[in-house]
């Protein structure tokens, strides 16, 4: 679907003139339409990833290989619908 300004009102929540090529800890957050179990499944207290989970591990994985610093990638979490994280650099 092309992106249409009228219908999907996406906004920067980037700070107006901060320089993101600074070191410093950044913050994202990936959440699946409506929730839906699309990274795995908790089962007996363990999370299994689904394919589309094992995709997003990978590139989690290849993430320091993208900055000329050592990243820290500190905490991520393993849930079922949603995938949390901080990467400092």
């Amino acid at each position: 679907m092309p992106y249409d300004p009228l219908r999907h009102l996406r906004r920067s929540i980037r700070l107006v003139g901060y320089d993101y090529s600074h070191a410093g800890a950044y913050f994202f957050t990936l959440v699946s339409d409506r929730r839906a179990a699309l990274f795995g499944e908790v089962s007996g207290g363990a999370f299994t990833p689904s394919i589309l989970g094992e995709a997003v591990q990978r590139w989690w994985d290849v993430i320091p290989g993208h900055f000329a610093d050592p990243v820290d990638q500190g905490e991520k979490s393993d849930p079922w619908n949603s995938a949390c994280a901080r990467v400092a650099k």
